[in-house]
């Protein structure tokens, strides 16, 4: 792998195998010619010699899959993601045209790269010699290193091609040029991975792993307090005591139950849980007998879903007036990130929760939103949606006006 001075590194080879090539073809090659690295538009008017550009990086068809995953399930960075890339060169030949010069600049060229094709690691310890002191080309240079070389080729390219290549340049006319691909060049982000944990003892242990399994749970929508107290979840299958019985919810830290049975489980909703659509999974931990020692494992069930809604605690009606905001305080707090709106009758307003900063809380126990014209005059019900989960309605007492609507609601003077 290569870090991400690699693209500039093959550039840099590239140009020591041209300048090399016109060594090589000495005396029949243009005495004095060079090799530059700049925009065609930026090519000196007394250069003589190629200029090499990068105009274009395609993923390499070859290894483009074979970077397997790069991050565990819980998000954690197992091994460093790597790119597969090619580099496309535009290679310009300059020089007085009446004495053919940039042919003779590009035979030169040409067959130089068909001789030397390849990058080697040599080539670019040489680079690295022949550098300043403090050039990245000595001290942040590992391209050498890359298990896959660096090979240059020609890249054929149709009329149409390098006509809408040079487009690109309107301001420069046309010069004799060809196309150059690099393949290989591995890319790997600065990233460091997280080691797994050492093995701290080998053995064979015997037991009967039966997992536990999840059949139902109940409710499967609630919101986070009933009656002043955090809501419970029942949740009912099988093998789910054991030694020690935990809850996990998406990728939290498990939590402990409130009581477990082999058929039944019930949790407490963690007071740190956003409103949104979780999954619930049922750990338990297990011994087993391996001759005279006993080990600990902990099994985990399959995962069921469920729904946090948020309520909104805002006493109701809220009075508003035609186009104006109204505040909402809702239950649980919302936190950076989450997808907020507001459905006022059957009109949603998006409502964006701040980024962390200075000044900026971390969570929010209400939000404010602007009444858009859709909104018209009248009693409407309102509802708030958190991440795919909506907060309900309570109909209307008995006894109600035939027009009254269920609440919460949004009260709208004209």
């Amino acid at each position: 792998m290569s870090n991400v001075n690699a693209i500039a590194v093959a550039t840099e080879g590239l140009k020591a195998l041209v300048q090399r090539s016109f060594a090589e073809a000495a005396p029949a090659a243009i005495a004095g010619a060079k090799v530059g690295a700049v925009r065609p538009t930026q090519i000196a008017n007394d250069f003589v010699g190629v200029n090499i550009f990068l105009y274009r990086l395609t993923p390499n068809a070859s290894l483009r899959n074979e970077d397997l995953p790069s991050r565990r399930a819980n998000g954690e960075l197992a091994r460093r993601p790597k790119l597969a890339a090619n580099l496309h060169y535009l290679l310009t030949f300059v020089g007085d045209e009446a004495g053919l010069e940039p042919q003779r600049i590009l035979g030169a060229a040409a067959a130089g790269l068909h001789a030397h094709s390849e990058l080697t690691p040599e080539d670019i310890e040489e680079l690295a010699e022949n550098a300043s002191a403090g050039s990245y080309l000595r001290l942040h240079n590992d391209l050498a290193q890359q298990v896959e070389r660096v090979r240059f080729t020609l890249e054929p390219l149709s009329l149409e091609d390098l006509t809408k290549l040079w487009t690109i340049f309107p301001q420069k006319p046309y010069e004799l040029s060809i196309a150059v691909q690099a393949s290989v060049v591995l890319l790997e982000a600065p990233l460091t991975p997280v080691p797994r944990r050492p093995v701290l003892r080998r053995g064979i242990f015997s037991g009967l792993a039966d997992p536990p399994k999840l059949a139902s749970i109940a409710p499967l929508i609630t919101p986070r307090t009933v009656q002043g107290a955090r809501a419970r979840l029942t949740l009912t299958g099988a093998q789910l005591s054991g030694q020690v019985t935990r809850a996990r919810i998406d990728t939290d830290e498990p939590v402990p139950v409130v009581s477990a049975t082999n058929g039944e489980v019930v949790v407490a909703i963690p007071d740190a849980l956003r409103a949104g659509i979780h999954a619930i999974r049922v750990l338990v931990a297990q011994t087993f007998q391996s001759g005279d020692t006993t080990r600990r494992f902990e099994l985990e069930s399959n995962a069921l879903p469920f729904v946090l809604e948020p309520t909104i605690t805002t006493a109701s009606p809220i009075a508003a007036a035609a186009g104006g905001a109204i505040e909402i305080a809702v239950e649980p707090a919302l936190a950076p990130r989450q997808q907020v709106r507001a459905i006022v009758g059957n009109v949603s307003i998006r409502w964006t929760t701040p980024l962390p900063g200075p000044g900026v809380p971390g969570e929010h126990a209400s939000f404010e939103v602007t009444l858009p014209p859709e909104v018209e005059a009248g009693s409407w019900p309102l509802r708030v949606e958190v991440d795919g989960a909506t907060s309900s309605l309570v109909d209307p007492p008995e006894g109600a006006p035939p027009d009254a609507v269920p609440s919460p609601s949004v009260e709208v003077a004209p």
